[in-house]
């Protein structure tokens, strides 16, 4: 019977199957038998419950998840540890994978936690566009769509978007000033020819009192 693998619990449950082929194990009673009796004693504590009050009906393949479920879990509660300070920065989205992929070095992760943890650290608007639910996800080409939906957004960024519209603001407000200017002197010459006429039509009166008088 192959020793267990913490790195790779799946990979030990396979073999451990081709083993019960091998040897006749065929219920559900023996094969959890024999699982919980080869668990390391840090993984039989995180599956502890399971082996207390075994599932009735399917007791080998109930451990085999709660088993693959809580390694996986460890696995990526360290990973996490290990990028708990990675940001984007200036990076691309593939640079950003790259440099993920060094920092966890030769651990071996399951591809779809890697991916989870990859996307987490995108901009909120790239994750909405990429977030897939895809057990057989394809990071490396879904980091290159990322990089070029990256690039497009960081050219149209809200901040270029609101310089832009700031710079529209001030240059309506500048039209608007000049504009209250020329209607301002209009009026002033208005109120000036009516004040003239005004005062042409007063002498016009004058002068024929004038004439009319006696």
């Amino acid at each position: 019977i192959p020793p267990f693998k913490v790195t790779d619990p799946q990979l030990w449950f396979i073999r451990l199957e081709h083993y019960f082929v091998a040897n006749r194990v065929h219920t559900q009673r023996d094969k959890f038998g024999h699982a919980s009796s080869l668990l390391p004693d840090e993984v039989a504590d995180n599956v502890r419950e399971i082996l207390i009050k075994p599932d009735i009906e399917k007791p080998y393949d109930a451990l085999k998840q709660a088993v693959i479920k809580a390694v996986s879990l460890s696995d990526r509660q360290a990973i996490e540890q290990l990028l708990s300070q990675v940001q984007i920065g200036d990076r691309t989205p593939s640079q950003l994978k790259n440099y993920m992929r060094s920092i966890i070095d030769d651990r071996k992760v399951d591809k779809n936690i890697f991916y989870q943890l990859w996307l987490r650290r995108l901009p909120a608007n790239v994750q909405q566009i990429l977030a897939v639910e895809d057990s057989d996800v394809d990071i490396d080409n879904i980091a290159k769509i990322a990089d070029r939906i990256y690039e497009r957004m960081k050219q149209t960024s809200p901040q270029r978007h609101s310089t832009t519209i700031d710079g529209r603001i001030d240059a309506l407000q500048k039209e608007i000033n000049v504009l209250c200017h020329k209607l301002t002197k209009l009026n002033q010459s208005d109120t000036q020819r009516g004040w003239s006429r005004s005062r042409s039509r007063e002498r016009s009166r004058s002068r024929s009192r004038r004439r009319s008088a006696p």
